[in-house]
């Protein structure tokens, strides 16, 4: 429904209209004042780059100013607190308890502070930063140490007692400061790299800006050879103008002729196209549509977001119903088919099938294309088709059942005896109203489904029980094609289902005997049952006989659908089974698939949901 279409959509005749020659003239003039301007700004551009240079110089010389006074700051907090000033000085108070030390302690401890705040001000990473704080914790600690060790002095005890008392671990204010030497070398040579490459950077700048003049000089002289051409093609595109016009008159007539609905919208779901057939299905006016989002402007609410929930459940997370609801539907196969529901302005609805497909540019999506036509005829005669089929089944049913049961009388002589001849017409007749009546109950069941009145009592089943039931009940049908049926795997007696116990039968049925009729002489059906770890229980029916084309299998759940008619009417197949028996699935909330049988031979598929509670026996055959 929604693309981005070639421009010339969008472009009106006046813009495409070829400038005049005189028109071009004036062109090449601005080019040549654009040319002089540009001259300039290369004169401009190298005069700038000098300027740059000379602030990157500057700018690098102060840097490294900062590190050289980092440096020399950081020289003289060594000298203050190492083994030559205040830690030697510290020792030597412990050791001699000299009366003047604590004052000189004290007074190198003040001159530490203001080098460490002096040194703070130069600009620090978070590592310098952290290689201060803890070579001040170091010296605070040694601060407090100096009030103990004068405690100590005055109460006359020994200097090894106190030097014990008072020992402070310096590992932490040495890798401090080892920190800040690495880093004070780290940024000299950083600044000292930044420098000579700033100036390589300018040099090469001004260069380019002097080479530059020259060229655009040459330019200047193929300017007149330019303008010369210019004049030749403009003549040249003026007639290729005139042809895209006619061109673009007759892609508009095209879209607005057809009567299939064309809309198109930009990646982002806004409406860039949208053609008479559009207005006419819609009512919506193509001036007021333009720009507007597409998916809500067009499409009904609850169909949107009932699309959009089904999308986020076989996703697994959580879809919006805007246009990205598009992106994810058509990111595979770039095209979606089928029948959506168009809002109209008068708050009517219509019916429509509507063909998207996604536009690439590359790996790029551009926007998309959707092609709608209304279906609410053939909606209509769908209905009546549904109702007449349904009159007609039941008007049949009633004469047929009542035909069939008086065969089985005259069969079992309850009328008298009849001849041989007799009999061999009146068991024809007899099987032939049991294929009708088939017929007419198989084709009452397709319409129940699909106006969804077919009734379901669903209760907890034993998986095991009803496999077993349904292959008791369909035994004599197999062996009447002398096959037989065998349970090969089942899913333990404990597996229960939620489901119909007789629209199971009736599933299983349909499988059975397909597989029965096709299936060779003396052959086998399988069925193998499991739960898949997901809450859903699988059941399988394998038969080994000519399996279906995989051109075929998409198609196999039709209605009235057969890979081969002369085969089917070999088979006595009314084309309805598999059809009903997709459609009881899915109201169970499973599945219907079919693959190929290993050696040959098709394998049909169904999910059922596990039952929530387990357990639970009782005397009917498989219910819980």
């Amino acid at each position: 429904m929604f693309f981005q279409p070639p421009s010339f959509y969008e472009f009106d005749e006046t813009e495409r209209k070829p400038p005049r020659l005189r028109e071009l003239k004036v062109i090449s003039r601005l080019v040549n004042s654009i040319f002089a301007l540009a001259i300039l700004g290369t004169a401009t551009y190298a005069a700038s780059t000098a300027r740059d240079f000379v602030a990157i110089r500057d700018n690098l010389a102060h840097h490294m100013a900062t590190v050289v006074r980092k440096g020399e700051v950081l020289a003289r907090l060594r000298s203050t607190v190492g083994y030559g000033g205040f830690i030697h000085d510290f020792k030597n108070y412990v050791l001699r308890q000299e009366d003047y030390r604590p004052a000189q302690l004290e007074e190198e401890l003040k001159l530490f502070r203001e080098m460490v705040a002096e040194y703070r001000r130069l600009d620090l990473s978070p590592a310098e930063t952290g290689a201060l704080d803890a070579i001040e914790r170091t010296f605070d600690t040694y601060e407090g140490m100096i009030a103990i060790a004068r405690e100590y002095a005055a109460q006359g005890r020994a200097p090894a007692e106190t030097d014990t008392r008072v020992k402070v671990d310096d590992t932490e204010a040495i890798q401090g400061f080892d920190t800040l030497h690495t880093a004070w070398l780290e940024g000299r040579e950083r600044y000292s790299r930044g420098l000579a490459a700033g100036v390589e950077k300018s040099l090469d700048e001004l260069q380019i800006a002097l080479f530059g003049i020259p060229l655009f000089i040459l330019v200047g002289i193929g300017l007149v050879w330019f303008q010369r051409k210019l004049a030749r093609e403009i003549r040249a595109y003026s007639e290729v103008s005139d042809r895209l016009g006619t061109v673009d008159a007759l892609n508009r007539a095209v879209m607005d002729s057809v009567n299939y609905a064309i809309i198109g919208a930009d990646a982002e779901g806004r409406v860039t196209v949208f053609n008479r057939a559009a207005q006419q299905l819609t009512g919506h006016d193509p001036k007021a549509v333009m720009g507007r989002d597409a998916p809500s402007t067009f499409l009904e609410p609850r169909q949107l977001a009932d699309t959009a929930a089904r999308v986020s459940a076989e996703l697994g997370r959580e879809v919006p119903p805007t246009i990205e609801l598009f992106h994810l539907m058509l990111a595979e196969s770039g095209i979606h088919a089928g029948e959506w529901t168009f809002l109209r302005t008068d708050g009517s609805t219509v019916p429509v099938f509507l063909s998207i497909s996604m536009l690439r540019s590359g790996d790029e999506i551009t926007g998309f294309v959707g092609i709608a036509y209304d279906i609410a005829e053939r909606k209509k005669l769908e209905n009546m088709q549904r109702e007449f089929v349904s009159t007609v089944s039941h008007e049949l049913r009633t004469p047929l059942t009542s035909i069939s049961g008086s065969l089985s009388l005259v069969q079992a002589g309850v009328a008298g005896e009849i001849s041989d001849k007799a009999r061999n017409l009146v068991d024809i007749a007899h099987q032939n109203s049991q294929r009708l009546l088939m017929l007419v109950n198989d084709l009452l069941d397709i319409e129940r489904l699909q106006a969804d009145h077919m009734t379901f009592h669903f209760r907890d089943y034993r998986l095991d029980g009803l496999i077993s039931a349904s292959a008791a009940a369909n035994a004599a049908y197999a062996a009447a094609r002398q096959v037989r049926i065998e349970i090969a795997e089942t899913a333990g007696g404990n597996v229960t289902v939620r489901a119909d116990q007789d629209r199971f039968l009736q599933v299983m049925a349909n499988l059975l005997s397909n597989a029965a009729k096709f299936s060779p002489d003396g052959g086998a059906v399988q069925i193998r049952a499991r739960t898949d770890g997901g809450g859903m229980a699988e059941v399988s029916v394998i038969d080994h006989g000519p399996g279906v084309p995989a051109r075929h299998r998409e198609r196999v759940f039709d209605r009235f659908w057969q890979a081969d008619s002369s085969d089917t009417r070999a088979k006595q197949g009314s084309g309805l089974g598999l059809s009903i028996a997709k459609g009881i699935v899915e109201h169970h909330g499973g599945e219907v698939r079919i693959s190929e049988t290993p050696g040959g031979g098709a394998t049909f598929t169904f999910t059922l949901p596990l039952a929530e509670t387990a357990g639970r026996t009782t005397d009917t055959p498989g219910r819980e």
